[in-house]
């Protein structure tokens, strides 16, 4: 598999595993707690909809940004784990995990930068048979 269509499947798979966990986290708030916070919620999975959209495009910025929410949210993730839970620590801890893996995988993948620029270039080049 050449690195474009390598990069693809990355982008796609962070993109969908970003989105999963928002909306798994949603539900389990929503199911444990009520809908008092579904408002920012929402907000923040829309946002991630949107960001990932972006990125996808090919946007460097995208690519940064999202790197700094995945980075954050495995850092203060620690932050927020009830260690007196061993559920809790395991749930975590592995969403922790995941989020600092994937800001890693978003920030130095070859085959990532590959299809950024891919993307870049082919939606910046004009289109056939347009003109006078």
């Amino acid at each position: 598999m050449d690195r474009v269509k390598l990069g693809r499947w990355l982008v796609v798979g962070i993109v969908a595993t970003v989105l999963l966990i928002e909306a798994i986290v949603i539900s389990f708030y929503v199911s444990q707690r009520g809908t008092d916070r579904l408002d920012r919620q929402v907000g923040r999975f829309l946002v991630a909809v949107a960001l990932g959209v972006w990125l996808y495009r090919g946007s460097g910025i995208a690519r940064y940004l999202l790197s700094v929410c995945l980075l954050l949210g495995g850092l203060l993730g620690y932050r927020y784990i009830d260690w007196s839970n061993p559920q809790s620590v395991g749930v975590g801890v592995a969403m922790s995990a995941v989020f600092l893996t994937l800001a890693g995988v978003l920030m130095w993948s070859r085959s990532v930068h590959a299809f950024l620029t891919h993307q870049r270039d082919r939606l910046s080049a004009p289109s056939a048979g347009t003109g006078p």
